[in-house]
């Protein structure tokens, strides 16, 4: 059995690592280390849209036969490939009825694909699009955090080096509307992995690249018209091909298959405001303690729950959830020897499946 001392400090809510604002708390994260999608936070969509959310696409979106993981990373696969009336394939994934969450900073990490009419996106969508309210698209409001019209040939700013920030909605008139601002970087966005950030508050929604300290655009949602950015959203990540508007049509200059590679995702919120994020209201942190056998913490849902630890950089060192999930709610302790980390200080997320908790944790060997 291995031997770890003393914890010295588990904090309720702290700064999520070294290098972090510390006035965000993480309250919910995928890193993309197995090998398999986690079905307690993504469903697939499936099919061509034709039920009301697609653009006139080329691609079927399938259950997962165009998603894998590799190198810690989720890889959606755009490909030629027969589908009922549809040539291509691909996947779309969103967190919708599973998590749902208003405000905060969403961070996404990716390598984007190339090519003309290649068309990625992460992006977020209002709940209230869902049953029952079933509000129609744009009113329930859209964020595009990432988007693209990938290829050469457009006489305006889409293109393999662009990416798109864009907000959907209904104007006073309660006619459709968009506001978006284009960011450009030297060669390709599919030559090496960017960061894209959205910072979400009552007043703005605000678009950032990699480590830039200042927005590269800026909504502003005070006016009443805005209102549908005044509610939880739910998460999408897809990679389509073609399609009305924008993103236009394949050509003999298309390269296939293109891949979208998602290395994390990540929605932190203002440790005043992490009670009010989640769909579910959240009365108080769970509470987590140590004893002689190990680390023991209450779940509440396990469908819902997870452990999970960082290095001081942010790097997923070790996942318990899987183990969380497999058991009954209740009381539970994880035992010492089963803590596959070392000596160290590392920043610790739980949840019990209806509250989250982020803290650091102090381990001697």
């Amino acid at each position: 059995m291995k031997s770890f001392g003393t914890i010295l400090a588990l904090l309720g809510i702290v700064a999520w690592c070294a290098g972090q604002d510390s006035t965000w708390s993480l309250v919910w994260s995928d890193e993309f280390n197995g090998n398999a999608l986690d079905t307690a936070s993504w469903t697939y969509d499936v099919g061509t849209g034709d039920q009301g959310w697609g653009n006139g696409e080329l691609q079927f979106y399938t259950p997962g036969d165009n998603l894998s993981f590799n190198d810690s990373c989720l890889v959606i696969e755009l490909r030629r490939q027969l589908m009922g009336s549809a040539q291509y394939t691909s996947s779309r994934i969103t967190t919708r009825q599973k998590i749902e969450l208003q405000y905060g900073k969403i961070q996404v990490r990716l390598k984007a694909p190339y090519s003309q009419a290649v068309w990625p996106a992460v992006w977020t969508l209002g709940s209230d699009f869902n049953p029952p309210y079933n509000t129609p698209w744009p009113a329930c409001g859209e964020i595009d955090i990432f988007e693209m019209a990938c290829g050469e040939n457009y006489t305006d700013d889409r293109g393999d080096n662009s990416n798109f920030a864009v907000v959907h909605y209904t104007d006073l008139a309660d006619f459709p509307n968009e506001l978006k601002k284009s960011i450009q970087v030297p060669g390709r966005m599919a030559d090496q992995f960017h960061v894209f950030t959205l910072i979400w508050d009552e007043e703005n929604l605000s678009f950032y690249l990699d480590s830039a300290a200042t927005p590269y655009f800026q909504v502003d949602i005070t006016p009443a018209y805005m209102s549908e950015f005044h509610q939880p959203h739910s998460l999408t990540i897809d990679l389509a091909l073609g399609g009305v508007g924008f993103a236009g049509n394949p050509d003999a200059s298309t390269v296939l298959p293109q891949y979208l590679t998602v290395d994390w995702i990540r929605w932190y919120q203002k440790k005043t405001n992490v009670q009010n994020g989640f769909a579910k209201p959240i009365a108080a942190t769970p509470s987590m303690e140590k004893n002689a056998s190990g680390l023991s913490f209450n779940i509440q849902e396990p469908a819902n729950a997870f452990l999970r630890f960082f290095d001081l950089r942010g790097g997923l060192v070790a996942d318990l959830s899987d183990w969380i999930r497999s058991q009954p709610a209740g009381r539970h302790t994880v035992a010492w020897e089963r803590l596959p980390v070392r000596r160290g200080v590392y920043c610790i997320s739980f949840s019990d499946g209806m509250h989250q908790s982020s803290g650091a944790i102090t381990l001697t060997r």
